[in-house]
């Protein structure tokens, strides 16, 4: 049927205004209706449409009919959003770069740096934490199970080589920041019943997708059954798909409280090409330490055994500064974090250690686990004998090996 023929027919039945897409619309009516008249129905529809009052108002019902259908069909047909298409969307990605911030601060406590291989494993991890341990700033960097480790406050820069335990930290500290792996994890989990998941899709293009990740008391961390029940809200980019931030919340008190919010920005932006090399950043008279990892932690420290904490520290101290005096720089960098003899005698050949007057009783720090041995030292300066009364030493048990105790510090 033509248009004007169209207008023609609803103009008898009354119709004024005759809508532009009207000869569209009938079209999709024809179609609609001649799939569902049967005979008896066709007889049924022929005797209402000779009425002229119910033929208006059947056109009238036919268009708006046929016009919400459109609609409808339209928002049938937008693909409504599932966790794989992020899971898709984020498998590409070479270079990321998050950061951590605590509960109401405004600048980040920790911010890290992954450059994945093309199997997407982690090829390159540096890590920034600028509130550790009370305020100190540590940066770890890590490549191909060599690993660096250079704290500020101590002006220390420990080697790991080869240490498959601290390989697994690094690799197991990206695993639970990496937004592909939190996404892929809510999946999976979910299908364990672990966690519960709500997926909130706003009308909006410009706000962004919302799932919430609601976990069983003791499964949001493996192997950590007596953890609470904790909360992810994840944020998605609705045009990437990517996640943009994870909100984190434990559950105190019978009410998920805010811990802090992960914050992903610079998806696939390639970094500066000295990020991971800190060698340039770390100051020329920073100590450099090698650490031991298996049996090599061995050369490092002292066994505690039987005695108490207060007791190695003591003993620590005072077999440092017997080494001193024989000028036994392998024992004496034996004793300071396994650092190798040439680097001792570099660090402490000056020293020119006579006796030791005094050692007395440990006293803890704010440091975790790190105890201080205040001293008196007796050394000789321009051909003097002098007291000498150290900052420290301070001494603390051996990373990974909490039966050692070490030198960390002594000025």
């Amino acid at each position: 049927m033509k248009r004007e023929n169209i207008e023609e027919y609803l103009k008898k039945l009354g119709a004024e205004d005759v809508p532009a897409d009207v000869h569209k619309i009938a079209e999709e009516a024809s179609e609609q209706f001649s799939k569902t008249l049967t005979p008896s129905r066709y007889l049924l529809w022929s005797n209402i449409m000779k009425s002229r009052i119910t033929k208006i108002a059947t056109a009238a019902v036919i268009i708006i009919a046929v016009m919400l259908s459109i609609t409808f069909l339209d928002k049938l047909t937008t693909p409504a959003y599932a966790i794989e298409q992020t899971i898709e969307a984020s498998r590409d990605i070479r270079h990321l770069y998050f950061e951590w911030y605590s509960g109401s601060e405004d600048e980040p406590s920790k911010e890290c740096w992954v450059e994945f291989n093309e199997a997407g494993q982690p090829k390159k991890i540096r890590v920034n934490m600028y509130k550790h341990w009370g305020g100190s700033q540590i940066t770890h960097v890590w490549e191909d199970g060599q690993a660096l480790y250079w704290r500020k406050d101590e002006n220390t820069l420990q080697l790991f080589s080869r240490c498959q335990p601290h390989t697994e930290m690094m690799l197991r500290l990206v695993c639970e920041c990496d937004p592909r792996t939190a996404v892929q994890s809510l999946y999976d989990r979910q299908l364990n019943n672990d966690v519960t998941i709500e997926i909130k899709e706003p009308s909006s293009k410009d706000e962004p997708i919302i799932i919430k990740g609601t976990f069983l008391p003791g499964r949001y961390i493996p192997n950590k059954p007596t953890l609470p029940s904790f909360r992810d809200v994840l944020y998605v980019d609705q045009d990437t798909k990517l996640v943009t931030a994870i909100e984190v919340y434990e559950l105190k008190e019978g009410e998920y409280k805010y811990n802090g919010v992960w914050k992903y920005r610079n998806y696939n932006q390639p970094f500066k090409m000295d990020i991971f090399n800190i060698e340039d950043e770390v100051p020329q008279d920073v100590m450099q330490i090698e650490v031991y990892c298996g049996d090599d932690v061995n050369n490092v420290g002292l066994k505690q055994g039987a005695s108490t904490d207060e007791e190695i520290a003591f003993i620590v101290v005072r077999e440092f500064f017997k080494a001193l005096i024989v000028k036994d720089y392998t024992r004496a960098g034996q004793l300071f974090g396994g650092m190798p003899a040439n680097k001792a005698e570099e660090q402490f050949g000056d020293l020119r250690i006579t006796r030791v007057i005094s050692i007395e009783q440990p006293v803890k720090t704010q440091k975790p686990s790190s105890l201080r041995v205040p001293c008196t030292i007796e050394v000789e300066k321009d051909g003097e004998l002098v007291e000498w009364h150290p900052e420290g030493p301070f001494v603390r048990k051996v990373y990974r090996h909490a039966d050692r105790w070490r030198i960390i510090g002594v000025f």
